[in-house]
């Protein structure tokens, strides 16, 4: 699933704070279509199994990501980007997912996880620590949803590490 599931980008949201189906059609042309097809994604899951594990992922990174933003300035070198610096992200590698899920399959734990790190960062943040120098874009800054991962730090301490973090060790293996 996605994030995006949550109604409010700017609050902390947690497993539990998921948005009201909306009429269909939208009455608004702002309702944001992508995380109401996951959220009804996530309902025909629940109602056609006892038990499931859904992840809501934050940003996700690995060697092998899409070349993105983050990705542009983890491999270091020039680049330019398409939103400002202040934009902001919550990262998660690849690894970790992919731990948990095994983690999870192992141990029989169910439910629905927000996935990702206890923290949000910035573009610019994650440029400075990994030693590289973008070039943003002014005008459109892009806000990831504010998510509480406690849920899954309780249940795996693999998700303790910071946005910055697991900026640093991909940034590290790609240029290493």
């Amino acid at each position: 699933s996605s994030v995006a599931v949550y109604p409010d980008p700017f609050r902390l949201n947690n497993e539990l704070d998921t948005a009201d189906i909306p009429q269909i059609p939208p009455t608004s042309k702002t309702t944001p279509l992508y995380g109401l097809f996951k959220l009804l994604g996530e309902q025909v899951v629940g109602n056609n199994t006892r038990s499931h594990l859904i992840l809501r992922p934050t940003a996700i990174i690995g060697r092998t990501s899409r070349p993105n933003n983050i990705m542009k300035i983890l491999k270091g070198g020039p680049c330019q980007l398409n939103l400002s610096g202040d934009s902001s992200y919550n990262l998660v590698s690849m690894y970790q997912v992919r731990g948990f899920i095994e983690s999870a399959l192992a141990t029989d734990i169910k439910g629905v996880f927000n996935i990702g790190a206890p923290d949000n960062t910035t573009l610019i943040e994650i440029a400075r620590e990994v030693g590289s120098q973008p070039e943003f874009k002014d005008g459109y800054t892009h806000n990831v949803h504010k998510v509480d991962t406690q849920k899954i730090r309780s249940v795996s301490s693999g998700f303790n590490k910071s946005s910055i973090d697991l900026a640093q060790e991909l940034a590290k293996e790609l240029r290493g």
